[in-house]
């Protein structure tokens, strides 16, 4: 983030000192702007995965051992799973990426809501005692969480992060 105020300050002190003869400039406060976003994207990618993947181990071992769970418990457990899911994954969805991202980062946070909803989705067919939804919001889990890791990836390569 100083990065972005440094570069605005650097823009602002040109504009203010009639520094306008240096063309390049303007491009270089361009080009600076576009890395502390990049910087930025790089920092709250890492933030959001270090909080997602606290929560990744819970999703998992819960969604293992579901059927040995009451369904009280399921309820229980699936609603505060999605709170913490919710929690944990807001700082990544309100990122905003410099453009040569942005199709790779929207692409992943898109994936991040339907994760949400089948967690809330298992919490209800808990409190409903209704078998049969609570396995279909189960596949429907699975499925949308390797979505989301697939997009992730995409986006941690198009990034270089490891």
């Amino acid at each position: 983030m100083g990065g972005a105020a440094t570069g605005q300050a650097g823009a602002n002190s040109a504009r203010h000192h009639g520094s306008g003869g240096d063309r390049g400039a303007g491009r270089r406060d361009r080009g600076s702007r576009a890395n502390a976003r990049r910087e930025g994207v790089h920092s709250g990618l890492h933030g959001a995965r270090a909080e997602t993947q606290q929560g990744q181990p819970g999703i998992i071992s819960d969604t293992q051992n579901a059927g040995k769970l009451t369904d009280s418990r399921v309820a229980a457990v699936y609603t505060g799973l999605a709170k913490q899911w919710s929690a944990a994954t807001a700082p990544f969805v309100k990122l905003k990426p410099p453009a040569a991202y942005a199709e790779a980062f929207g692409a992943a946070a898109a994936r991040v809501a339907p994760v949400e909803a089948d967690l809330l989705a298992t919490a209800k067919a808990g409190r409903t005692h209704n078998g049969t939804a609570g396995r279909a919001a189960g596949r429907r889990l699975a499925l949308d969480f390797n979505s989301l890791g697939a997009a992730v990836a995409k986006l941690k390569k198009l990034l270089g992060l490891p």
